[in-house]
């Protein structure tokens, strides 16, 4: 899909606040909101994919076992 409006920027104050949220402000975009979201369906030309081979070579590999001392 293509937006064919972007929504307003999204505003995080500098800062951290540790600890649960328990009170959250919201402010208004420094624009104002878009007053409509619209977004359509686009068609574009599907992807393709080439018939081709592929190796892989072989490697060797070694089993690791890791026990905890009691």
């Amino acid at each position: 899909n293509l937006v064919l409006v972007s929504p307003a920027l999204t505003v995080t104050l500098a800062g951290m606040i540790t600890g649960p949220e328990l009170d959250n402000a919201t402010r208004a975009p420094p624009a104002g909101a878009a007053a409509v979201s619209v977004a359509v369906a686009v068609t574009a030309s599907p992807s393709t994919t080439l018939e081709a081979v592929s190796e892989m070579p072989a490697r060797a590999a070694r089993a690791v076992t890791v026990s905890a001392a009691d």
